[in-house]
């Protein structure tokens, strides 16, 4: 018997804002498709796409301690 309580992992479309061009940047165009998706039925966890690198929780929490160190040293050197 299959285990539910274990959340299985599932593979995620790419992100189309990693593949733009800058006019689909600017203007958002990247983001048609999942809109288009949205009107024709509910979206649901297949339809969502993987989370870009820089937006990570392990990437941002890392970001956030280099800010926050530099802010300490910064206010120490006043």
């Amino acid at each position: 018997m299959e285990d539910q309580s274990r959340p299985t992992k599932r593979k995620l479309k790419p992100h189309p804002q990693e593949n733009s061009n800058i006019l689909s940047a600017l203007f958002y165009c990247w983001t048609v498709p999942i809109f288009r998706t949205g009107l024709k039925k509910d979206i649901s966890e297949e339809d969502v796409y993987q989370t870009l690198q820089y937006h990570r929780a392990e990437d941002l929490a890392n970001r956030l301690e280099k800010a926050w160190k530099t802010e300490q040293h910064g206010f120490l050197l006043i």
